[in-house]
């Protein structure tokens, strides 16, 4: 991996999209010499919450080369979903819960496109 770009979060914060029942929409593709890396400072399991994408975040949200790293707490994920989104050659790591919470109505089959390492609960869960 070289020259990743990073975004950094405080401890015991998520970013959330969709937030208040807005409207909303994530886009975060990079390359896989490049990826995008939501972290925490501390390479500690659960440090912060992860990023929740709400039921009013638009479908056509995706993720493409992101890594979570040290997100999601016991009984969440790096990555929860209210909605089906596009995930895909992503890395999940180091979650005190899953690498990704999906809606139960969701088929998306998470794990064939995507890594999880390290993640307490499993690679894919269901809200």
């Amino acid at each position: 991996m070289t020259n990743p770009l990073e975004f950094v979060v405080a401890a015991d914060r998520f970013l959330e999209v969709g937030w208040n029942g807005n409207a909303a929409k994530l886009v975060a593709v990079a390359s896989a010499a490049s990826p995008l890396v939501f972290r925490r400072e501390q390479d500690a399991a659960g440090v912060w919450n992860g990023i929740l994408v709400r039921d009013t975040a638009n479908a056509d949200s995706r993720l493409k080369h992101v890594h979570i790293v040290s997100a999601g707490k016991p009984t969440r994920a790096a990555l929860c979903l209210d909605r089906a989104i596009g995930v895909t050659q992503c890395s999940f790591s180091k979650s005190l819960g899953f690498g990704i919470l999906k809606d139960e109505s969701d088929p998306t089959a998470y794990e064939d496109s995507n890594t999880f390492t390290e993640n307490a609960a499993g690679a894919v869960g269901t809200l």
